[in-house]
């Protein structure tokens, strides 16, 4: 059976043997107690994995339309059904996810955000983080959330202004770097890896915004 389908009516485990389940489970359930506060119990198989999903695509803003789309097949919700039954599945999805942000689990923007998760080929930071990289390791993300950068990563940040190429900014800023974090672990061949790694770090935390 899917595992989403598990609600409280199956009791308690002393043990679970679910291969697949373990590595995304704990991510979601981060998500929520960053979000909230605190642990939601969700029991809808589509509220369960719009939530998996939403936080597998985290920091990325996920569309409603895909987002409905996506937890219909992750629950294992497929076959042809009526307008009407459609309808009714889209309604129940549509105040599950109302439930959610009523709950400060996920947010809902009328809006794309201009987040980007995987890093172009011209890497472009917010305005807001390059600036106050240049203060701090402490900056803003797209999401308003406070970050904290290494100090490599916030000497790094401000290279990140969308008019240089990615190999433009690795080249440049490893001439401008290598000499003050050396005996940091990011030297010689290490520090163009080191630069490159730290870029898709800034996607991750919700630091690189669409050129």
């Amino acid at each position: 059976m899917n595992i989403l389908e598990v609600d409280d009516s199956f009791g308690k485990f002393d043990y679970i043997i679910c291969h697949g389940a373990y590595s995304w489970v704990p991510v979601a359930m981060k998500f929520v107690e960053e979000r909230s506060g605190g642990v939601l119990t969700l029991q809808n198989p589509l509220s369960k994995a719009a939530m998996f999903l939403i936080a597998r695509a985290r920091p990325e803003y996920v569309s409603y339309d895909r987002l409905f789309a996506d937890a219909r097949k992750l629950a294992g919700i497929s076959g042809v059904i009526s307008r009407s039954q459609f309808d009714l599945e889209s309604t129940e999805f549509g105040r599950g996810i109302l439930g959610l942000f009523v709950n400060r689990a996920i947010e809902l923007h009328s809006y794309q955000p201009p987040i980007v998760v995987v890093p172009g080929d011209r890497p472009r930071a917010s305005s807001l983080a390059r600036i106050q990289s240049q203060s701090g390791q402490r900056v803003t993300s797209l999401m308003h959330e406070s970050v904290l950068l290494t100090q490599f990563e916030s000497r790094l940040l401000p290279f990140l202004d969308g008019s240089k190429t990615l190999d433009e900014i690795v080249s440049e800023s490893a001439k401008l770097l290598e000499n003050e974090f050396v005996g940091d672990n990011v030297v010689g061949n290490q520090l163009e890896q080191s630069i490159r790694d730290s870029i898709a770090r800034f996607g991750q935390l919700g630091l690189l915004v669409r050129t």
